[in-house]
């Protein structure tokens, strides 16, 4: 990894767990963050919402992507956060990952979750995104998004970002 990468930190949240670590991760590296926005609305109750993602895992559903990333190519690194729903991404994430491809780049996944850990999220990613570089992945309950800070900086450190 060079010294001074190019950071994209991207995110989906649908309730705010995950853009809370989005958002410690973007105070320590700085480089732009992207929230990564579905053309489907979810429902706003949990059980609603798990049937919903589960029906959409099971049809390989790729919901629409309401926001665009500008400059995709601009970025050596993209560390990218999601909920884990199901054992891996939301299905927006899948469409995500799939527009952009991300080849030759560095993918550094996170999630938050309620006691699944990172599931399927880092080798998902790597079928996605054959082209490019995936790491390991960093769990993080979603009790602990808002004091996660030395876990992240630890994984980070690891993985020579900062």
């Amino acid at each position: 990894m060079s010294s001074s990468p190019r950071i994209l930190v991207a995110y989906y949240s649908e309730t705010g767990t995950t853009k809370a670590v989005a958002d410690i991760i973007h105070d320590i590296v700085g480089g732009d963050i992207f929230e990564i926005k579905s053309t489907n609305n979810y429902p706003s109750t949990y059980h609603e919402l798990t049937q919903v993602a589960q029906r959409e895992q099971a049809q390989n559903a790729r919901p629409g992507l309401l926001n665009e990333l500008a400059h995709p190519n601009d970025y050596d690194v993209i560390i990218l956060g999601n909920p884990c729903w199901w054992g891996t991404f939301p299905m927006v994430t899948f469409t995500f990952l799939e527009k952009y491809g991300f080849e030759n780049k560095t993918i550094l996944p996170f999630d938050t979750h309620g006691g699944s850990g990172i599931g399927r999220m880092v080798s998902d990613a790597k079928k996605l995104c054959p082209k490019a570089t995936v790491t390991d992945g960093l769990a993080i309950g979603s009790s602990r998004s808002r004091s996660c800070r030395s876990d992240v900086e630890k994984w980070l450190k690891k993985h020579k970002i900062i």
